[in-house]
């Protein structure tokens, strides 16, 4: 009589930073005395995690079924082998927006505000943009203009 044990352990078991990575390893033992043949294992990743690579670089785009395969040889019918990936996380770029632009209150320039907009995925890094504004560094009513921009300005 077979009997299959099936786990699989996640490194770190935090959440990670930005851009960081986790190892998922996933075992297939037998138990037994028997030989076994022909196991198959699935396991699905969240939604919210991409693949990234194989340890033995292999490749896979998103979306993809992607597949390891674990061999082990035991004489005896008894043995264990593991077969282990690296995800890593890529967020969703979002298209920022000037979403809205309030210009010169009456009598104070204290209440100005630019909104920028990012579709709503939230917490989207704002590393390389600028907002540009006329010269006078307030925007004010009439024929002024604000961008958003991504790069260095020049002056």
């Amino acid at each position: 009589m077979s009997a299959i044990e099936f786990s699989k352990q996640v490194y770190p078991e935090i959440n990670v930073a930005y851009q960081g990575d986790i190892t998922y390893t996933i075992s297939i033992s037998n138990l037994s005395a028997s030989t076994i043949s022909d196991i198959m294992m699935t396991d699905t990743l969240p939604t919210s995690v991409t693949f990234d690579a194989w340890l033995n670089n292999q490749t896979a785009d998103y979306g993809d079924t992607v597949m390891n395969t674990a061999d082990y040889d035991s004489p005896v019918g008894m043995g264990s082998d593991s077969a282990s990936f690296n995800v890593q996380y890529e967020p969703i770029e979002a298209p920022l927006v000037i979403n809205e632009v309030d210009a010169d209150t009456p009598g104070t320039e204290t209440e100005e505000f630019v909104e920028l907009y990012d579709g709503g995925v939230g917490n989207t890094p704002l590393d390389g943009l600028v907002i540009v504004v006329p010269d006078t560094y307030w925007v004010q009513n009439g024929a002024d203009a604000v961008a958003l921009y991504q790069g260095d300005v020049p002056r």
